[in-house]
């Protein structure tokens, strides 16, 4: 067997502050073919008949070139003639709503609750966290992510109850037939009760492939030159990270930014920004506004205000004083003025 060697478990790829830390050199490009390079094999084991059964990142090492090992492979479900092997393991929040609570050493698996898996890995590496993780919740208690897995509620089918956080990365910005295996055809909508409309491994390869064709470099200037880890979908049509960098002054693939480092800046749009919250401490953009303290009486303003109190006693209190209340009063109420 061969050694694998120095690689890095997933989890240590998809997280932008590690992946900064560990692979500085990544860029979007590299997470394409990481998660093709993925699918292939799942694609290898499936039409032999192997179910993988535990799939999430601790069980998958990439390596500086997006080469990918799958390990812990005892666990896979085997299958010899009519005897089933089965994987006894599973992991929260990277198995099938169906099952879910199950117990899955007493049932046998199908290549359909591995393509929901293969599904969230692909997401981790694009999105950079979980799609039931994502967006912010606005009615009620916010369920769990298990609750949300079964309910088959995310960012993208949620009824309304989710809104897209300052910081999600949009589903819009990866190829059209990416979008459409996630979304539209169909593994977290449609295949959410219908597994067998999930895409396969091989499907998901593909549209990998065409979504590698499609990246191209950012040509964008800043005080930095061009940033060469900025790859964006030709078809999306604009370097999405130059205008997350401009607007939050983060780089989950470049340099941290001054905030007007750009030489030509594009006309950004931050109403199309949804961001996501992994590990970046964001400040607001606004300090609160302090309130406005009122200015102390001067003492000139201070011999006024008693004029005029001794005018009102004069006034009021003696029946002749009338005529002195009035000229006190005119006195004092001409110490307010500049």
């Amino acid at each position: 067997m061969p050694k694998i060697g120095q690689n890095l478990q997933l989890i240590e790829i998809y997280n932008p502050k590690s992946r900064k830390q560990k692979l500085p050199k990544c860029d979007w490009s590299f997470l394409h073919t990481t998660a093709r390079n993925f699918v292939r094999i799942v694609d290898s084991l499936h039409k032999k008949d192997y179910v993988i059964g535990d799939i999430k990142p601790q069980n998958i090492l990439v390596d500086d070139a997006a080469q990918v090992s799958i390990v812990d492979t005892d666990s896979f479900q085997v299958r010899d003639k009519a005897k089933v092997y089965r994987c006894h393991v599973a992991t929260e929040g990277f198995t099938p709503p169906e099952l879910l609570g199950v117990n899955t050493s007493k049932i046998a698996q199908t290549i359909y609750h591995d393509r929901y898996r293969i599904a969230l890995i692909i997401y981790h590496l694009l999105f950079t966290r979980h799609p039931f993780d994502q967006g912010t919740w606005i009615s009620g208690d916010e369920p769990s992510q298990v609750d949300k897995m079964k309910q088959g509620t995310w960012l993208y089918n949620s009824q309304g109850l989710l809104q897209s956080h300052k910081v999600t990365i949009p589903l819009q910005i990866i190829h059209p037939k990416l979008q459409e295996l996630f979304k539209f055809k169909k593994c977290f909508n449609d295949g959410h009760n219908d597994a067998i409309q999930r895409p396969s491994a091989e499907e998901w390869s593909a549209a990998l492939k065409l979504a590698l064709d499609d990246l191209i470099s950012c040509e964008n200037l800043t005080a930095h030159g061009k940033i060469n880890t900025h790859k964006y979908s030709a078809t999306y049509g604009k370097c999405y990270w130059c205008e997350r960098r401009y607007i939050l002054k983060v780089d989950i693939f470049g340099p941290d930014p001054l905030p007007d480092e750009f030489i030509e800046p594009d006309p950004f749009e931050p109403d199309l920004f949804e961001f996501n919250s992994f590990e970046l401490e964001l400040k607001p953009d606004d300090t609160p506004t302090p309130p406005i303290q009122p200015k102390p009486p001067t003492a000139k303003q201070t011999i006024g205000g008693l004029l005029v109190l001794a005018g009102l006693f004069c006034f009021f209190a003696t029946p002749s004083g009338w005529v002195a209340g009035i000229i006190l009063g005119i006195i004092g109420f001409s110490c307010f003025s500049d």
